[in-house]
């Protein structure tokens, strides 16, 4: 059981790969977060050099964004060069101590030096290039035979060839048991290129019984400024330990982890290793920092747009107040001096609009007809008493919200929420204005209805029929019931009955009481009576109906203002509260909790606002 344990364990150690874990020779420095950010220091010892294209970062297990930067100057690159003397004389124990020798040497390299490996034998050979993977120079140096003579000069002069075209320092590591033989190369020359290109050559003498023999080893080890060493002190050519190398790392850091602790951990390609450093750190909360400022050229062309708008608005309004003006003083002279013979004046002059302004309308005007909506906004322009066509009322909307976006964007200098949010609060503002101007005058024709019914029933008694009355009613009653009642005077010119003419304007302005009322005269036409009689019993029935609905209006006007305050309080001080202390509300619609609280305070509000209408909604 415990062998069949142990083979698993072997299998799965050799298929799955490595995990990643903190490396000791890497660590973090202190995390400092500024807009959103977070920077850190990763400084590494004793490692290749580190590729600053290759961070990863992550906060928490989260992948995040991030970029690095070598910090100081960039590590100066560093090269070694084995030249390997693999003739016949090496063979046997001479061989195994070279191997040995370099095997050691490699190991104690710092990771930062690449090698390469140069044998000869009859003639030299570069058998493995400048490389960071040292696994290729000891499976090269376990491949090697040994036969030939010895060109060891010819050898020496081939490595620093390859190593004057690298930056850096550069070494070379030069075993033989012998002196240079059959080689086509000088020692004088062989020094001199060692010279040129700034070449070091520490020399291990295989064959230490022969020192009398070694005299032009010696010459290349002191002449390069390098040493003669002995198989076990081959390590002593090491390069020294590179410095630390240090990166600074920038990590974005996302909105929802603020405020939290959490952990950094730093991952970076150095040669064939990943290095991994981490650390703790908490996040500071940015929920409550104030947005940036809006920048003052962007408040200047905003107000240039305000101030365009609001001149077309008064292009617009102007014109057509004047255009008014001018017809109606026109047709005043007309009728002052208008000719017997029935003749028709010319009558009016043509208005132009500047061109900003027709170009405005026409694309209104497309807008609103596409839309299919001409005919609604035509009736309720009509019943607020608004004199404008549809594709005005849309332009009148649109820069109503463009102004109060500019203005809250600028008051609140948060252009992203004070813009949009404005310029929803000034399109809907308008829909309102319309909608509260309609019920304002339906709520007019109601109350004058009662003394007009009663200037009609005068007319009836004096002898005038019931258009003739409706007529004096209209030129002498005030809007908005003359005019309502001139468009239903306009229908009977046209073959509608009084009573339906009466019923459509009952059924435009909303009205229950002269609905009532032409019920009535329908039935008084069918049975007969008298209808002035008829008329003033219905005045009398709906002034006592006023007068116990403002009674009912008086006794609930508390709990209506109580309502109006309920609702409006938390409202208010929530907006107050988020122009001017956002951090302290940010948690409620930054965190699930908070919209939990959020949805139960909306549901709340809308639940106690349709309680308390119906308990204040009586009918009468």
């Amino acid at each position: 059981m415990i062998t069949r344990l142990v083979s698993v364990a072997f299998v799965l150690g050799a298929v799955l790969p490595p995990v990643a874990s903190a490396d000791p020779s890497a660590e973090l420095g202190p995390v400092r977060f500024e807009d959103g950010k977070a920077h850190v220091t990763l400084t590494t010892r004793d490692l290749p050099v580190l590729d600053p294209a290759g961070v990863r970062v992550d906060i928490d297990g989260t992948p995040v964004h991030a970029a690095a930067t070598v910090a100081g100057e960039p590590p100066q690159r560093r090269a070694v060069l084995v030249v390997l003397d693999t003739t016949g004389t090496m063979s046997g124990t001479a061989i195994a101590a070279a191997r040995g020798a370099v095997t050691d040497y490699l190991s104690a390299l710092p990771p930062d030096v690449h090698t390469g490996l140069i044998t000869f034998t009859s003639h030299p050979e570069l058998t493995v290039p400048l490389t960071p993977d040292r696994q290729q120079v000891t499976a090269a140096l376990a491949r090697a035979g040994t036969s030939g003579s010895s060109p060891l000069n010819d050898a020496v002069a081939m490595a620093a060839r390859t190593l004057a075209g690298v930056p850096g320092a550069r070494r070379l590591l030069v075993l033989s048991d012998g002196e240079d033989a059959d080689g086509g190369a000088s020692l004088d020359g062989t020094l001199r290129m060692l010279s040129e290109a700034g070449v070091i050559a520490d020399v291990v003498a295989l064959d230490v019984a022969a020192g009398a023999t070694a005299a032009g080893r010696d010459r290349i080890a002191h002449g390069s400024g390098g040493q003669v060493l002995t198989v076990a002190g081959a390590k002593a050519a090491v390069f020294a330990p590179a410095a630390p190398l240090r990166l600074e790392v920038t990590a974005d850091v996302p909105d929802e982890l603020s405020g939290r602790d959490v952990r950094l951990t730093v991952r970076v390609r150095a040669g064939g290793t990943e290095v991994v450093a981490g650390t703790g750190t908490r996040a500071p909360d940015r929920r409550g920092e104030v947005m940036p400022a809006v920048p003052t050229w962007l408040l200047h062309a905003m107000l240039g747009v305000v101030c365009t708008v609001l001149i077309g608005l008064g292009w617009l309004l102007s014109g057509r107040r004047a255009c008014r003006h001018a017809l109606s003083r026109r047709l005043a002279e007309v009728r002052r001096y208008r000719v017997r013979d029935r003749s028709t004046p010319a009558i009016g002059a043509v208005h132009s609009r500047p061109l900003l302004v027709r170009l405005s309308l026409a694309l209104s005007e497309r807008v609103v007809s596409a839309r299919g909506q001409r005919e609604r906004l035509e009736l309720e322009l009509d019943l607020a008493g608004v004199r404008l066509r549809p594709a005005e009322w849309l332009l009148v909307r649109f820069g109503t919200g463009v102004v109060l976006g500019v203005v809250l964007a600028a008051a609140s200098g948060e252009l992203l929420v004070g813009g949009p949010f404005g310029a929803l609060l000034g399109w809907f503002a308008c829909r309102v204005f319309l909608k509260a101007r309609v019920a304002k005058r339906r709520s007019s024709f109601g109350e004058q209805l009662p003394d007009t019914l009663q200037l009609v029933a005068g007319a009836l008694r004096s002898g005038f029929s019931l258009p003739q009355a409706l007529d004096g009613v209209v030129r002498e009653g005030s809007q908005p019931i003359a005019g309502e009642f001139a468009r239903s005077l306009a229908r009977t010119r046209l073959g509608v009955s009084v009573e339906d003419a009466l019923a459509k304007a009952a059924e435009r302005m909303e009205c229950q009481d002269l609905a009532w009322v032409v019920m009535a005269i329908r039935i008084q036409r069918e049975v007969g009576g008298n209808l002035a009689e008829l008329l003033l019993t219905t005045v009398h029935t709906m002034r006592e109906r006023a007068t116990v609905r403002r009674q009912v209006k008086a006794l609930t006007a508390e709990g209506k203002m109580s309502a109006y305050v309920l609702i409006s309080l938390p409202i208010g001080i929530g907006s107050w509260m988020f122009m001017t202390r956002r951090d302290y509300l940010e948690p409620l619609y930054t965190r699930p909790m908070g919209w939990a609280m959020l949805a139960g305070c909306v549901t709340s509000l809308g639940v106690g606002w349709f309680w308390m209408s119906r308990l204040i909604k009586v009918e009468v």
